[in-house]
């Protein structure tokens, strides 16, 4: 489009520098972050919480196991977002998992007030911008044990109020609503007409 209007610029000014990036003889120079979990805070933990899409069972059957990584574990307590607010408890002798996915919410919180590396430049454009670094984290929730009338839809906005309310605060949070998928190796009759593999038992 910008060839097609007859847009020119000078070599080396951040339109030109945009324009040689559009035509592919300039290549994007990838921002140098911080703060990325180191290979211990990316090891998952196992826990279990009580779907909202299931009816409510009493005790650990009622709960099904899920996970949650040692960075996201760590940035929700710093959020003061509690095991009983999350819904957690041990993963023992719960239900089966297969196919389950729990509701997420996802915190993202500026790591100060100030832009922190200001002075930035633009891989693209060459121009200096200022921006904030930030920190990301999933957190799985599920109902409350002492709540068991809870909605995702409550619980979603109650914790993400929270997470905005922290110190530092989450400037946005995302979201994924829980989700049941059919599991291929659940047990099921055969169709009629057909036979069980050779070798099955």
């Amino acid at each position: 489009m910008a060839k097609k209007a007859g847009l020119q610029a000078a070599a080396g000014s951040p339109l030109g520098n945009y324009l040689a990036y559009k035509a592919g003889t300039r290549k994007k120079e990838m921002r140098k972050t911080t703060g990325k979990p180191t290979a211990a805070e990316r090891k998952r933990m196992g826990i279990a919480v009580i779907p909202f899409n299931k009816p409510v069972v009493a005790g650990p059957l009622g709960y099904y196991s899920t996970t949650i990584t040692v960075w996201s574990a760590n940035g929700r307590t710093a959020m003061g977002l509690s095991d009983a607010e999350l819904g957690y408890a041990a993963p023992t002798g719960v239900s089966d998992s297969s196919g389950f996915f729990p509701a997420i919410i996802k915190p993202v919180r500026r790591l100060s007030t100030t832009p922190t590396n200001a002075g930035a430049i633009s891989g693209i454009t060459g121009e200096k911008y200022d921006y904030y670094a930030t920190n990301s984290y999933s957190v799985p929730f599920g109902r409350r044990a002492a709540n068991p009338t809870d909605t995702e839809e409550t619980r979603r906005a109650d914790l993400s109020d929270a997470a905005k309310a922290a110190t530092p605060p989450a400037h946005t949070v995302g979201y994924e609503p829980e989700v049941w998928r059919h599991d291929p190796r659940s047990t099921a009759a055969p169709l009629a007409g057909t036979t069980a593999p050779t070798g099955a038992t």
